[in-house]
This record gives C-alpha cells, sequence and structure tokens, in this order.
C-alpha cells in the first residue's frame, strides 16, 4: 500500500509499508500514470530474493526489452510489467 506522508498504513492484508513523500516536482502529487507500467531492476532482485545483475541476466536471454531512463550513472534500467508477467508464464519453476 502506498501512502502519502511520513506514517506507516497497513491495510487488513499482509501487504508491505511503502513510505512517501509529497512531490514537488512540477507541482505533480503523485506519479504519472505511465510510471506504473514498469518496474526496476531493484524492485525485481527483492521480489526474486536475487541480485540485480541475476535480474538483468535472466530477462536479457528470452530478449525481454529493457527501456533506460536518463543516462550514465543517474540513468535507470527498467521493464514493462506486461512483458516480465509474460516472460514469467513461460518459466518453468520445480
Amino acid at each position: 500500500m502506498i501512502v502519502g506522508g511520513s506514517e506507516p498504513v497497513q491495510d487488513s492484508e499482509s501487504t508491505p509499508l511503502i513510505f512517501t513523500q509529497p512531490s514537488t516536482t512540477f507541482g505533480y502529487s503523485s506519479a504519472p500514470e505511465h510510471a506504473s507500467r514498469f518496474v526496476s531492476v531493484k524492485t525485481l532482485a527483492e521480489l526474486w530474493d536475487c541480485s540485480k545483475t541475476t535480474v538483468s541476466r535472466l530477462l536479457k536471454q528470452p530478449g525481454v526489452p529493457a527501456y533506460y531512463f536518463g543516462s550514465g550513472r543517474n540513468g535507470s534500467k527498467r521493464y514493462l510489467k506486461e512483458d516480465v508477467d509474460r516472460f514469467l508464464q513461460g518459466v518453468d519453476i520445480d
């Protein structure tokens, strides 16, 4: 659950707590709508309990396209959630 401000809030389900700070960038009070379509390498690494390098290597092999935002040291690499879901449907977990 995403919550504004500094107080953690958790609903009745067992969802993790996420802290956010009010955004002042260009007057947006929340993330742009298209931002929810992407997932970061860091988030996937935490979900899958592996390194960011492993995430990149796993998704590179089947050809899941990466999208780069920014450049150089401050840039970020993200994947479309739909592409990751499609990849996971084809993975055999024994």
